[in-house]
């Protein structure tokens, strides 16, 4: 406690403020200080600065310090404190502040060109920034202006020249600059002036224009009709287009191009068709007595319609078509036209060059065409002339197949050198007078009278009719009439052919026959030519024999129907004949040969001796002798062959009859031998044969014979029991009778028979294993007539071997033993058989070793124990060969649980071997497997295994093992891959660990290419394309490389806002806005444009876009942004004020277009803006057309560019502009109570134009001009090509008398009456001295007033 007491307070002093604290360094990012230390001591020093939201501090053992990661364009206020040596006592701070430098802006991009503006926009720079320095320059002047937005709109600029841009970010402080960033551009070309067609032809249109107001580097000319569209350039104002289609609307665009052949200013169009072509093949396709058709291709490229003119000698007519063919009606027959067809383009007025042809109309018809006269070889016609024209006449005439003409100037003729009996049709047609224009014809017929014919013949008789035939007559006949009769009627008929068969006459009887030639009309006749001709008698009835012996026949028969002279009797044989006549009905022949066959015929004979009717035939055969020498000459077991002398005499053929016990039949024979079929084999027949004569009935006396035939063969001869010493046959009998069978066996030594009733047998007391041959033969029941044998052979069988297998321990060998079969063995076969193949070997008793075996093999082996086709075969007896090790083991796949290994099958590959698949890492396992395959699951992720294999055979034989060492098991792949974040060229992708995470690496692939190895689970991927699909893979990495299964993500960089986005609303036509932008980089689907709040996508492949459906000088807010495949762009805004075009007339009564007041040298207007219609523009200017009454139209807008002092010099013929008004604001912002006044004649001036006062006295007509867009050029005057406006009018005013002039005139008058009055006083007072002197009460004072009535106008 008193140490404690005694012990000094020690106390720390303050250090002192630091000195000259100064900024010696600005970066964007950075600020440098330094500082003088301050008076006394300090160990070091606390530096603190902050901006408007945030604060920071470090520590400084240095009188400077650089304060990094400030934001760019920031105030900071920094403080500088000195610190003393405990870390704690500080002094007073010193403060200063100051803005970072501002960062560079971003993205600058020109949105939007004019004529004389360019408006940029920019994205502010990363940081802050107050406000913007914009300067721009061409090649010979310098500007500046600022900005607080991030765009600008730059005017007054010259059309068609280059500017460069630089935008620079300017800090709060309004001092501190970043670093500018430039741009050139040029501004678009104005439109180019006074675009003119200046020559058209069929292919070509020449085009004229002025150039642009400002600069322009070419001109692009674009032309289209409804279909095509093409362009060129020009560096000249004019040009001359080309190859374009004949009669064909194009529109012709003309453009000004700045110098960087690309920035275009508004097109200039005009609209003209080309000349049509001419039209081609102009063609007469129907002339008629008052028409004509006209058809023709149409010209070589288009036309709208075609005009047709056609002339006469005295008049002339036109019409128009839209075909290409026409009928030209009230025309006058027979008289020549010109006709002339122009193709006319689609304005109704530009004209091809025309064609022309000259045609006749056809005459009209002939009246009363007459047959006047008649004959053979002639005929006469007469004819009336027929309406209108004919120069001559064509008479033309055709029969059947020939045709002849001739002329005629007059109206009749006569035809010669005709055809007899023909018809002939004559026509008779008017032509015209070019010798070749015919009018229809009228035709006549007539026919010739026919000739006699030629050449009657009678072609055919019988009883009942006669056929004739004859020549046609020289000439032509239509048919023929023929006539005919006998001594008491006559009857007729017509035939159409030159023969004719006359039916239902009298048989025997004679006709006169009469025929006739008659022409085509039915009626014209020819003479008549006959000839008589007696009918054919008819047949005679029932000719019979009525007595018939060896050397004669009698014949009887009845007259035939009709009538006979007598009868013709004829008989003949085979090679003789003979006749006779009889007028009696009976008749005897005597002399013939016996059993000879006679043909006799009897003919009835007509009066003429000659006629005869068809014959009567009848056939006598006498009866022939028995045959001799019946033999049977062949026997089989269906058939049997006889053959006989012939009979003494003659015979037609043989009668042949055979029988068994219960069936007969017969034929015949022409021949002495015949085989008789079809016989029942093994049966007893009877045979007869009889001769019969020609007449196929009369039969000689038989002879007979009997014979068996031959039994058949036995069938399906089969031995049904086989014993090493017996067979057992078995037969079918033969078709047929057999009484019994004859068996016969025989070996190589011996042969031995039997018999048997039977149709089987069994042979006993045979050798075994021998082979013997047996035969069976059916015997007839004559115990003698055998078939033929039916013969097999047969070995006997023997005992099987019995056999035992080994493989002696081996994979490739096998030992077959066996024990010889009691009995004789030829040979032995050794068969050894596995699932694959078979192998046989001929062996001696009693082993067999077989080699080169296939290992892992079952295999089967028998022994046959063979005497001929003998053999006895063992029971089988097995075993199988070792097997091969399989080939070497693959991995085939990997995953974090499982292994797949393949390995080569075991030699031989086609066996189908089990495997043993052994695995172990700190415990053993094994699967058995069918395949060469094999997987290993529920195994450890990222763990190393010993694998081997070993094959399995039959009798599970087992091969040597094949080893697999360190097989490792993937890791997990990561969790949760997926794309962090993206911008235009970069993708950040993160990730979590696998699960049973070891310390693994992680391998990053883009698009299958790897990137990089990373430790952390995060990874910015840059230096991409924007707008592109990019596929990532990670994929975890264990200690020996061992990748897991990747993971995929696909993502998408954003796309990138498009270049140079800008808009046009163009003058002139709807009200619409161009809207254009280049490509973006990258890649993209389209863009999405946006106005006032609405969308409308546009294809990828598309730079520009317009706006229809707008209204007309309107500001509209215009973005656009790039689709792309992942997120889209950032919106580009931009402003557009659509257009403007000719305002409608002014609508109203036209009392409020009248003057409000007026004096003698001017009037006033007083318009309410409403009269106006802003509908498509804002009227900006209204001005006054003015010309005195009847001596110009104010409504003529060529007017415009009329001044006073023109319209004067041209001795105020027309009218001119006096007066324009400037709108401020337009009348789309006046009110209703707004009025526009404007006056007439004040010797105001308004550029070129005064508006000089008007002349008392005159009537003047005035329309009124709105102006939506007033062009004035460099003489101050009104370009009217540029200008947009309507003229409404006129309307009319007078003007009053100046008042100087009226009071003058009001003097004068009163001092003429005065002079007046006095020299009438004078007058009558002279008049009354004269006349003699009577009272005079009063002088006529009132006459007097009426001559001094005045009529005064009141005036100012």
């Amino acid at each position: 406690m008193l140490f404690s007491s005694l012990t000094p307070s020690l106390a720390r002093t303050g250090p002192d403020v630091i000195r000259n604290l100064t900024i010696i360094a600005i970066s964007t990012t950075s600020v440098s200080l330094s500082w003088a230390p301050p008076v006394g001591n300090a160990a070091f020093y606390s530096v603190l600065w902050n901006d408007s939201s945030t604060q920071q501090n470090t520590t400084s053992f240095n009188t400077s310090i650089t304060i990094s990661n400030l934001t760019a364009g920031t105030q900071y206020t920094f403080s500088v404190n000195a610190m003393a040596g405990d870390n704690q006592t500080a002094g007073a701070p010193m403060s200063v502040s100051h803005f970072t430098r501002p960062d560079i802006i971003r993205n600058l991009t020109v949105t939007v060109i004019s004529p004389t503006s360019v408006s940029l926009s920019w994205a502010p720079p990363v940081g802050n920034a107050a406000f913007y320095s914009v300067l721009w320059n061409a090649s010979s002047t310098q500007q500046n202006t600022t900005s607080l937005n991030t765009s600008i709109t730059i005017s007054n600029l010259t059309a068609g020249t280059q500017y460069t841009f630089s935008v620079t970010a300017i800090a709060g402080d309004n001092q501190t600059a970043g670093a500018p960033i430039s741009l050139s551009r040029y501004t678009r070309p104005d439109v180019i002036r006074n675009l003119t067609i200046i020559a058209i032809s069929t292919t070509s249109v020449s085009l004229s224009w002025a150039p642009p107001v400002g600069n322009a580097a070419f001109y692009s000319v674009l032309w289209n009709d409804s279909s095509t569209q093409q362009n060129t350039t020009s560096l000249n104002t004019s040009i001359t287009i080309s190859d374009l289609t004949a009669g064909t609307q194009y529109t012709f665009r003309v453009t000004a191009m700045a110098g960087d052949n690309q920035t275009a200013g508004a097109p200039m169009s005009v609209s003209h068709f080309t000349r049509p072509d001419i039209i081609r093949n102009l063609t007469v396709t129907v002339i008629s007595p008052t028409s004509v058709s006209l058809s023709w291709a149409p010209p070589v490229g288009n036309a709208a319609f075609y005009s047709v003119l056609w002339n006469a000698s005295s008049t002339q007519q036109n019409t128009t078509s839209l075909n290409t063919s026409i009928t030209i009606s009230n025309l006058t027959a027979g008289t020549q036209y010109t006709f002339s067809v122009t193709a006319i383009a689609g304005d109704n007025q530009t004209a091809g060059a025309p064609i022309s042809l000259s045609q006749y109309t056809r005459p009209d018809v002939i009246r009363n065409l007459n047959v006047t006269v008649i004959s053979p070889t002639s005929v006469s016609l007469s004819w009336a002339p027929p309406g209108g024209n004919a120069a001559f006449y064509s008479v033309l005439w055709n029969a059947s197949s020939t045709q002849q003409n001739t002329t005629s100037l007059k109206t009749s003729i006569t035809i010669t050198n005709l055809t007899a009996g023909t018809q002939y049709t004559f026509s008779v047609t008017g032509i015209a007078g070019d010798n070749q224009t015919a009018g229809a014809s009228t035709s006549v017929s007539q026919y010739t009278k026919p000739d006699v014919i030629r050449n009657l013949n009678v072609t055919v008789t019988s009883p009942k009719s006669v056929s004739l035939s004859w020549a046609p007559p020289v000439g032509n006949a239509a048919f023929y009439s023929v006539l005919w009769n006998d001594s008491s009627t006559q009857q007729n008929t017509t035939s159409l052919n030159t023969s004719i068969t006359i039916s239902n006459l009298t048989a025997g009887t004679q006709y006169t026959f009469s025929v006739t030639a008659i022409a085509g009309d039915n009626k014209t006749a020819g003479a008549p030519i006959s000839l008589s001709q007696y009918t054919r008698p008819d047949v005679i009835r029932n000719l019979t024999v009525t007595v018939i012996s060896p050397t004669s026949v009698s014949l009887s028969w009845a007259p035939p129907v009709g009538n006979a002279a007598f009868y013709s009797v004829l008989w003949n044989a085979s090679s003789t004949q003979q006749n006779t006549t009889s007028h009696n009905t009976s008749i005897t022949i005597s002399n013939l040969t016996a059993g000879t066959q006679y043909t006799f015929s009897v003919t009835a004979i007509a009066g003429d001796n000659q006629t005869a009717g068809a014959p009567i035939r009848l056939v006598v055969c006498l009866r022939p002798d028995v045959i001799r020498s019946l033999t049977v000459t062949v026997i089989s077991p269906t058939s049997v062959s006889l053959s006989w002398t012939p009979p003494v005499g003659n015979v037609a053929f043989y009668s042949v009859l055979w029988n068994d016990s219960s069936t007969q039949q017969n034929t015949t024979s022409l021949n002495t031998s015949i085989t008789i079929s079809y016989l029942t084999a093994g049966t007893q027949y009877t045979f007869s044969v009889t001769a019969i004569a020609r007449d196929n009935q009369t039969a000689g006396a038989p002879i007979s014979l009997s014979q068996y035939t031959r039994p058949d063969v036995i069938r399906n001869l089969t031995i049904i029991a086989i014993s090493p010493t017996s067979v057992s046959l078995s037969w079918a009998p033969p078709v047929g009778n057999a009484a019994f069978y004859n068996v016969l066996w025989n070996d190589s030594s011996t042969q031995q028979n039997t018999t048997s009733l039977n149709t089987s047998i069994t042979i006993s007391n045979l050798t075994a294993g021998t082979q013997y041959t047996f035969s069976v033969t059916a015997i007839a029941g004559d115990n003698q007539t055998a078939g033929a044998p039916i013969s097999l052979s047969q070995y006997t069988n023997l005992t099987k071997p019995i056999c035992s297998v080994s493989n002696g321990g081996t994979n490739n060998s096998i030992n077959v033993n066996w024990t010889a079969p009691v009995g004789h063995v030829e040979r032995y076969v050794v068969n050894l058989t596995s699932q694959y193949n078979e192998t046989s070997m001929n062996s001696t008793c009693c082993s067999q070793s077989y080699t080169g075996l296939v290992a892992g093999t079952w295999y089967n082996a028998t022994v046959a124990a063979i005497s001929g086709p003998i053999s006895a075969v063992s029971d089988p007896c097995s075993t199988a060969t070792y097997p091969n090790e399989p080939g070497t083991i693959i991995i085939t796949n990997k995953n974090v649980s499982s292994i797949n290994l393949t390995w080569s099958p075991a030699v031989p590959q086609a066996r189908q071997f089990s495997y043993i698949v052994s695995y172990a890492s700190s415990a053993l396992y094994t699967i058995t497997v069918s395949t060469n395959s094999a997987t290993l699951s529920s195994l450890l992720s990222g763990t190393a295994y010993n694998i081997s294999v070993v094959t399995v055979g039959p009798l599970d034989l087992t091969s040597k093992p094949v080893w697999k060492y360190l097989v490792t098991t993937l890791p997990e792949s990561v969790q949760g891959l997926q794309v962090f974040n993206t911008s235009t060229t970069a993708i950040t992708l993160n990730w979590s660990r696998p699960v049973h995470y070891n310390g693994y690496q992680y391998m990053v692939m883009k698009n299958g290419t790897i990137i990089k190895n990373v430790s952390n689970m995060i990874l910015n991927v840059d230096g991409l394309s924007p707008g592109t699909c990019y596929s990532f893979s990670v994929i975890t990495l264990a200690a020996d490389g061992t990748g897991s299964v990747g993971v995929n993500v696909i993502g998408y960089t954003d796309a990138a806002p498009p270049k140079d986005f800008a808009c046009t609303g163009p003058n002139g036509a709807d009200a619409y806005i161009n809207i254009s932008w280049q490509k973006p980089a990258g890649n993209y689907k389209g863009y999405q444009i946006t106005v006032n709040g609405v969308n409308v996508n546009v294809s990828a492949s598309d730079t520009s876009h317009v706006w229809h459906d707008l209204a007309y000088s309107m500001t509209y807010t215009v973005t656009i942004m790039t689709v792309g495949p992942g997120k889209n762009s950032q919106k580009l805004p931009i402003s557009c004020t659509t257009g403007v075009t000719a305002p409608p007339m002014i609508n109203v009564n036209p009392s409020a277009l009248s003057p409000s007041q007026s004096s003698y040298n001017m009037f006033v207007l007083n318009l309410q803006s409403t009269i106006f219609n802003n509908s498509n523009g804002n009227i900006t200017h209204v001005g006054v057309l003015v010309a005195i009454e009847g001596s110009g139209n104010t409504n003529d807008k060529q007017y415009l560019s009329e001044t006073c002092d023109a319209w004067n010099a041209n001795n105020q013929v027309g009218a001119y502009l006096a007066v324009v008004t400037k709108l401020q604001g337009g009348t789309r912002q006046a009110s209703q109570a707004d009025q526009i006044s404007i006056t007439v004649g004040d010797n105001t001036q308004w550029n070129a134009y005064q508006n000089a006062a008007l002349q008392p006295t005159k009537s003047y007509s005035y329309s009124i001009a709105a102006f939506t867009s007033l062009i004035t050029d460099n003489n101050n005057i009104v370009n009217i090509a540029q200008s947009f406006f309507s003229l409404s009018g006129p309307f009319f005013v007078t003007l009053p008398q100046n008042p100087a002039v009226i009071g003058g005139a009001v003097g004068g008058v009163f001092a003429v009456l005065i002079i007046l009055i006095i020299a009438v006083i004078i007058g009558v007072l002279f008049w009354r001295r004269k006349q003699p002197r009577r009272e005079v009460t009063e002088i006529p004072i009132q006459s007097m007033r009426y001559i001094l009535q005045l009529r005064v106008k009141k005036y100012k």
